[in-house]
């Protein structure tokens, strides 16, 4: 992952990903694939107005 590899190398610690919704799977899997950790989910909701 070019993301993973430029923060080692730059030395970073952590870099802040929020608002990731729940069902964006993509993003998601990214997020744990560069060794993010799930702290919060924020659902989604529908009701018809």
């Amino acid at each position: 992952m070019v993301v993973g590899m430029t923060g080692t190398r730059l030395d970073y610690q952590w870099c802040e990903m929020s608002w990731n919704l729940e069902d964006n799977d993509l993003i998601n899997r990214f997020d744990e694939s560069v060794g993010g950790k799930l702290y919060k989910i924020y659902p989604i909701y529908e009701k018809a107005i």
